[in-house]
């Protein structure tokens, strides 16, 4: 994987897993509380033999409701998240970060973004 972003002193990591959104073959979308209310994304883009590569987005619980509830699309939802940084999280298979960058949302790769008819796919949801 390409590496992308610059190096974050202070990334949102260590965050407790609240749910996966969407799953097919392995977590697509993951839920994870930040504090103050807010949550953060993690959104899987890429991998390789060692990590999973994690578009990670702070967001409000109302603008994930939005998206939950079919109103705007995951796109929609990354672009207009909190703070000025988006994150590039690459996590082990123990789901330990080794690589943690920061990265604007106009130096993000245009393939990290989902497409703009990216909707939630209540059939992507896990069955519990």
């Amino acid at each position: 994987m390409d590496d992308v972003g610059t190096v974050d002193a202070d990334p949102p990591i260590g965050l407790e897993y609240v749910r996966t959104l969407e799953y097919f073959e392995g977590d697509l979308l993951v839920e994870a509380p930040g504090s103050h209310g807010s949550t953060y994304l993690y959104s899987w883009v890429n991998s390789d033999r060692v990590c999973n590569r994690w578009l990670v987005s702070k967001v409000t619980r109302e603008a994930l409701e939005s998206y939950l509830a079919g109103a705007c699309s995951l796109r929609t939802l990354i672009l207009e998240s909190l703070g000025e940084h988006l994150y590039l999280v690459d996590l082990d298979s123990e789901h330990r970060p080794r690589r943690v960058a920061a990265v604007t949302r106009d130096g993000l790769p245009a393939d990290y973004l989902p497409s703009d008819n990216a909707y939630y796919d209540v059939s992507l949801a896990p069955q519990e």
